[in-house]
């Protein structure tokens, strides 16, 4: 029961810690990545070149990639403390200066027993990469400083063993079959669906309809619509005087003497105070057009 409550509290963790750690997870630009870079599915693979079982889970991505052309996978090089374990991440961040990461890495997991200094070598020379260079290129800092965020992160996120597989919000840890990873990953592919739909028929009837802001109703051009996609926090609205709000921005005319609107850009959570924001070329006033909300 206190393992089944600890796994509980570690799921509540890490739907909230990974969509604040997406960024490190998957936009590191130093950390090798296979299958389609364009892929609908990330995933990230925490992994150690001296664990038995990283071996037995990288044969399974493999399957994975062939079957699934959508797949993109992520490697996050977290060396443990076993001899060898460190250079050899080392070594294979280093490779992909030379182009050759992919062949290295394949040649690497499909090695048995613990890798030492002199195997580690040995296998890069059979894979056609130059032993002098690679040495050289494992001592730029660049590359420590790529498994160290790799491991912090991996503390962040609560991974203390590998494989780790972080796939949406959720850790899954251990050895997967082929036929599990497949159906975990089809799951993640229909949720990814389901809120972008979400997303798109919320930003679609906003375009659509008509906003209530302020006490005015706010109805959007065709130029406006254009300009809403999702995930856009920023809307400009242009907002008629009113007595009722005063302090709204008012200005007043220095040829006519008359009181004129001012167009206020404005986010979900507040209101910014800008005037005469463009957008797309011209100005803001003119994609949009208010009239009072009915009652």
């Amino acid at each position: 029961m206190r393992q089944h409550e600890n796994h509980s509290r570690l799921v509540a963790f890490w739907r909230k810690l990974i969509p604040e750690r997406r960024d490190a997870l998957l936009n590191d630009a130093a950390a090798p990545t296979a299958g389609n870079p364009n892929g609908d599915v990330p995933l990230v693979l925490f992994l150690d070149y001296n664990c038995p079982r990283c071996r037995a889970e990288d044969r399974t991505i493999q399957q994975a990639l062939k079957h699934d052309p959508m797949l993109k996978v992520v490697y996050k090089h977290c060396p443990g403390k076993r001899p060898g374990s460190k250079f050899a991440a080392l070594a294979a961040l280093a490779s992909s200066k030379q182009g050759k990461y992919e062949a290295f890495h394949h040649a690497l997991m499909a090695a048995r027993g613990q890798l030492s200094q002199f195997d580690i070598l040995t296998i890069a020379r059979h894979v056609g990469l130059e032993v002098e260079q690679i040495k050289r290129d494992m001592e730029d800092r660049a590359i420590e400083n790529v498994l160290e965020r790799n491991c912090a992160l991996a503390k962040e996120l609560y991974i203390n063993v590998t494989p780790a597989l972080v796939l949406g919000d959720e850790v899954i840890s251990g050895v997967l079959k082929i036929h599990t990873l497949e159906r975990f990953i089809a799951k993640e592919r229909e949720e990814a669906k389901r809120r972008a739909g979400s997303q798109l028929r919320h930003f679609d009837s906003v375009a659509a309809g008509a906003i209530p802001f302020f006490g005015h109703e706010c109805r959007f051009s065709r130029r406006a619509k254009s300009l809403i996609w999702p995930g856009n926090a920023v809307l400009a609205c242009k907002v008629l005087h009113s007595a009722r709000f005063p302090q709204l921005g008012r200005t007043r005319s220095h040829s006519s003497g008359s009181i004129q609107p001012v167009v206020f850009p404005f986010r979900h959570r507040g209101l910014s105070p800008k005037p005469r924001q463009k957008i797309g070329g011209r100005r803001a006033d003119a994609c949009f057009r208010s009239r009072p909300a009915r009652r």
